[in-house]
């Protein structure tokens, strides 16, 4: 394998972000366009000649100075890295966006998107797509969230697989109340696979996720709304959260996932707590929604207190828990599974199904009796996948 150029970094220290050092970072990592790692740093300690750019690393870097012009940012990357050649198209688009970062005005900014828009078209996706997040970010700092939404949603149409687009998609939703969509996007983005900066889409799901876990308690009252018999030991509860708002932002850590349902056994004196794989979706959960799939059994603590409790009777449920990883079965799966770990397998071929819409989804469900036999045709209508189901 051929190592990676030297790694390109920008300062980010207090003296440079003043001179747009933030810009600049911005300017060279579309500009190397993945050839190099172009990364943000500390304070280089050229605090009176910035903005600074280092090459490398250790005291044997290349430093640059005093980089406030397209041109210096364009030689750079050019006489430093053999494989970065900048086009014609590429230079001269570039350089409206490096002065659109520095603009003040307003109208003199829609002048210069306009004069970019103009020389771009649909045969260069890309840069195409980067020139619609910038300009979505413009909107948003103008409150033009609409405007916004649609630039980022376009821009994530022409490059699915970039980290950009999805960034500022995800941002507008933000800015316009829709946060469950936004997390959900990035969600998805991420478990996707093949972007081009998994990284920063991880970073900002985990600064939601903080937000997210100081939304949802340890433990959410949900109330039992509605309780149906599926055979002859297995019942499906219907619960509604006590508290939507609490809901409606929550993270999911994977495709696939569980919560814990905590109780106080009275009869026995002690708390118990049991994980559970629900029926219903992600988006219901966010609704304030939960299908739980109850396997009834003699000596069962927890599945016994569950059979016997009434409507309007309120259990404990975790937030979301990850079970297990799905990103990697693009080729297909085949799931064995029996008794109460069936709804981990519905969960797992409707995930696998939801992101990877070539893959060969099969699912072997066994049963001990006839009477079990019974929820089969549930189970089908619920896995609504292609291909085969034995």
């Amino acid at each position: 394998l051929c190592p990676m150029p030297p790694c390109l970094r920008v300062c980010q220290g207090s003296s440079c972000i003043p001179l747009v050092g933030d810009a600049l970072l911005k300017d060279l990592e579309e500009l190397a366009h993945g050839l190099t790692d172009v990364e943000p740093s500390r304070c280089m300690g050229f605090c009176g000649v910035g903005p600074n750019v280092k090459i490398g690393v250790g005291p044997s870097g290349k430093y640059f100075n005093d980089v406030k012009t397209w041109n210096q940012a364009v030689a750079i990357l050019e006489e430093n890295y053999k494989d970065i050649v900048v086009d014609d198209l590429s230079r001269t688009v570039g350089g409206l966006k490096f002065s659109i970062r520095r603009e003040a005005d307003a109208q003199r900014r829609e002048e210069l998107f306009r004069n970019a828009f103009a020389l771009v078209d649909a045969n260069a996706p890309r840069m195409l797509s980067e020139l619609l997040v910038l300009r979505s970010g413009d909107n948003l700092r103008r409150a033009f969230v609409r405007a916004a939404l649609e630039d980022a949603q376009k821009a994530v149409d022409l490059a699915p697989k970039c980290a950009a687009p999805r960034l500022a998609l995800a941002e507008a939703l933000m800015a316009s109340g829709q946060k469950a969509k936004a997390i959900q996007s990035l969600t998805e983005a991420r478990e996707s696979g093949g972007m081009d900066s998994n990284s920063s889409i991880a970073e900002y799901l985990a600064d939601l996720q903080r937000e997210s876990t100081r939304a949802y308690p340890d433990f959410l009252r949900w109330r039992i709304e509605r309780s149906e018999q599926l055979n002859h030991d297995c019942l499906k509860l219907t619960l509604q959260a006590s508290d939507v708002s609490r809901t409606e932002s929550v993270i999911f850590p994977s495709h696939v996932w569980h919560v814990d349902v905590k109780a106080d056994i009275q009869a026995q004196s002690r708390t118990v707590i049991r994980a559970y794989t629900p029926l219903s979706s992600q988006d219901e959960f966010r609704r304030g929604i939960l299908q739980l799939m109850v396997k009834v059994y003699p000596d069962g603590v927890m599945t016994q207190h569950l059979a016997k409790l009434s409507l309007g009777d309120l259990l404990l449920v975790s937030a979301p828990v990850a079970t297990h990883d799905v990103s990697n079965c693009a080729a297909g799966v085949l799931v064995i599974a029996g008794g109460s770990a069936v709804t981990v397998a519905l969960q797992t071929c409707a995930a696998v199904a939801g992101l990877h819409p070539t893959a060969q989804v099969r699912a072997v469900i066994c049963y001990r009796s006839a009477q079990e036999a019974r929820t089969w045709n549930w189970y089908s209508a619920f896995l609504k996948v292609r291909g085969p189901l034995t």
